[in-house]
Order: C-alpha cells, then sequence, then structure tokens
C-alpha cells in the first residue's frame, strides 16, 4: 500500500505540474527504497528530490532529504558521505530551530560513530539527542535514540545503563502502540 501511495502522489503530482509534490513524491518513493534494502535506487530518487527541493528552496524539505540521502550511505558504509549528509541536515534544522529533527541528525550522527567504534563520539552525539528529547512529547523518532543509547553502552559493557535504556524503549512502544519495535530492545537482555 505504501508504494501505491508514493506512485500516486508523485503520478498526480507530474500530471498537475507540482513540483513540491514531485519532490515529495521522490523522497517517499526513496524511503521505500530505502526500507527494502535497495540503497542506490533510494539515493536515486533522493538525488531527484534533493534537486527539486534546491530548486523551489524549501529548507526543512532539504534537510529530510539531506538526512534521507546519509543514512543511504550509512547503509552502505560509506561513513565520510553519510557524516557530509547529516551534517547538512543538522545545519538546516539548526537554523530553522526544529529541535525534535536536530535529535534525529544527532542521533543518525551518532549510529555513523557507533558503526565506525567511535564510541566516545557515538556517545556524545546520543546524548545531544537525548538531552532535546526527554523533553520533548514523545515520537516514533525518539525509539531509535533510546535503542542507540542502549546499543552504545551495551558496547561498552554499561550493561546496566543499556538495560535502562532499553527499558525507557519499551515502554515508549507501548504507549505509542508500535509492537514491531519493540523487538529492537531485546538485544541487549
Amino acid at each position: 500500500k505504501a508504494e501505491l501511495f508514493a506512485d500516486s502522489i508523485l503520478q498526480l503530482s507530474e500530471e498537475n505540474n507540482y513540483t513540491k509534490g514531485i519532490g515529495l513524491g521522490q523522497l517517499n518513493n526513496g524511503l521505500l527504497e530505502q526500507i527494502k534494502s535497495n540503497y542506490n535506487l533510494a539515493i536515486n530518487h533522493n538525488e531527484k528530490a534533493l534537486a527539486i527541493f534546491t530548486t523551489i528552496k524549501n529548507d526543512t524539505l532539504l534537510a529530510k532529504t539531506y538526512a534521507a540521502l546519509g543514512t543511504n550511505y550509512w547503509q552502505k558504509s560509506e561513513y565520510d558521505k553519510a557524516m557530509q549528509y547529516q551534517l547538512k541536515a543538522l545545519k538546516i534544522n539548526e537554523r530553522l530551530n526544529l529541535k525534535n529533527e536536530i535529535a534525529v541528525c544527532y542521533n543518525y550522527i551518532s549510529m555513523i560513530y557507533q558503526t565506525k567504534y567511535q564510541l566516545k563520539e557515538a556517545e556524545e552525539f546520543a546524548n545531544k539527542s537525548f538531552s532535546i528529547i526527554k523533553n520533548e512529547k514523545p515520537s516514533r523518532s525518539h525509539i531509535s535514540t533510546y535503542h542507540n543509547l542502549a546499543n552504545i553502552f551495551g558496547m561498552q559493557a554499561n550493561y546496566k545503563d543499556a538495560l535502562a535504556m532499553d527499558s525507557i524503549g519499551l515502554k515508549l512502544c507501548e504507549q505509542l502502540n508500535i509492537e514491531f519495535n519493540k523487538s529492537m530492545f531485546y538485544d541487549n537482555i
């Protein structure tokens, strides 16, 4: 259904010459390909969205597209490119003062460091994300920060804090009624 929805957005936007909608359709198709682990195809869609959002000067969607590109390059183990895109997204989100999006960028940056086993930097950025989200209304994007912190603590043999983050993450999944995401918190238990 999600693929049909994304294709419909793109088709209707193209038929109506709605540039922003075309960009959103490309971004959505990129996210769908990312979920299916088709990272090169996801990047192709993201780059099309990036060109459109650059042309129409929509900074919020530019930041989302940079973050999507960063995530896809991270999945491909191209960490320098991933970091460049995440930092671009962060810079825009900071300028726009979008706190939740800043927290998301910090978390993505932390994940890049974590994957490279640069745990001090990973923990620093995960904590920056956590310091923002702990004061915000709980949302789906917060789940990843708790999971990331739990993994970082676990990698440092700090099992007490890892389990604490896992417990908070599980409760958040229950609170938001997101059963599927609960599984990610069982790796430290």
